[in-house]
C-alpha cells in the first residue's frame, strides 16, 4: 500500500481521494484527467490499495513528475509488513428497536 499526494496550490480548495487497486493500465490517465480538469485549486490524494501489479510504481512516477515533486507516504512498515487496522468500535449492548 502507498499513497502519493499531488498538489496544485499551497492550500487546495478541494482534495480528491483517489483509491486504486490493480489499475496499472488506467491509473495514469485517470489521475491526469483529474489534474487537467477545469478546477486548478485541488489536491489529488492517490492511494494504492494493495495492488499486485505496477499501480504503485505508476503513481510514484506521476508524483516524481509533479512540480514541485509530490510527496509519497508509505503505508507499510519498514520491514514490509502491512500495518494493522485499528480494532472495530465496541458494539452497543442496548437492544435495537424492533428486535
Amino acid at each position: 500500500m502507498g499513497a502519493a499526494v499531488y498538489t496544485t496550490t499551497a492550500i487546495p480548495a478541494v482534495t480528491v481521494l483517489f483509491p486504486a487497486r490493480n489499475a496499472e493500465a488506467t491509473v495514469a490517465r485517470a489521475a491526469q484527467s483529474l489534474l487537467d480538469g477545469t478546477l486548478q485549486d485541488l489536491q489529488l490524494l492517490a492511494i494504492d490499495v494493495g495492488s499486485t501489479d505496477a499501480t504503485r510504481s505508476v503513481l510514484e512516477d506521476l508524483a516524481a513528475r509533479d512540480s514541485p515533486p509530490a510527496s509519497h507516504l508509505p503505508l507499510r512498515r519498514p520491514d514490509g509488513r502491512r500495518r494493522r487496522s485499528p480494532p472495530p468500535p465496541p458494539r452497543d449492548p442496548r437492544p435495537r428497536p424492533g428486535s
